[in-house]
């Protein structure tokens, strides 16, 4: 019985390992990609000028970029040809999220409390802890939300 199922974790553990091997799109012109990806092209259009297409990678093989435009369900079909600039979504700007979430903590405080220790309510020294607890907060959030920034992929033709 041990034997048996030793044998079936092998295979599962083999098949689970190749699907993602599997699922990779193949190169084109030194980009691979991942289906789900999301990325931003440029298309150059004689009749319009250039126009952006925002979505999640389907398949790029070939001379086929297949995307799902944001906000449907349908897959949009373009060629590769046709593509001025292709970007990928990155990782998060932590700090920059950090800094943008420390100043809107701290300037919402400011404002809410302000008024508060102008007439005394409040000592200075609680208003200062105040704006920097805030801003602690506002910091981390923006630390865990930060803006994730495009990074373009070299299409050689």
């Amino acid at each position: 019985m041990t034997t048996i199922r030793g044998v079936w974790i092998a295979a599962l553990a083999l098949v689970a390992g190749a699907l993602p091997a599997a699922a990779q799109t193949a190169p084109v012109r030194g980009v691979s990609l991942w289906p789900g990806t999301e990325i931003r092209a440029t298309m150059a259009s004689p009749a319009t000028g250039a126009r952006q297409v925002r979505g999640r990678l389907v398949v790029l093989a070939g001379d086929t970029l297949r995307v799902t435009p944001r906000g449907t369900n349908t897959i949009a079909t373009y060629q590769v040809a046709s593509v001025e600039r292709l970007e990928v979504r990155g990782r998060r700007q932590r700090k920059l999220g950090f800094a943008l979430g420390a100043a809107v903590g701290a300037g919402i405080t400011a404002a809410i409390a302000g008024p508060d220790w102008n007439r005394g309510g409040i000592s200075r020294d609680q208003f200062a802890g105040l704006v920097a607890t805030n801003a602690l907060i506002g910091g981390c959030v923006g630390f865990a939300f930060g803006p994730r920034e495009w990074t373009e992929l070299p299409l050689r033709r």
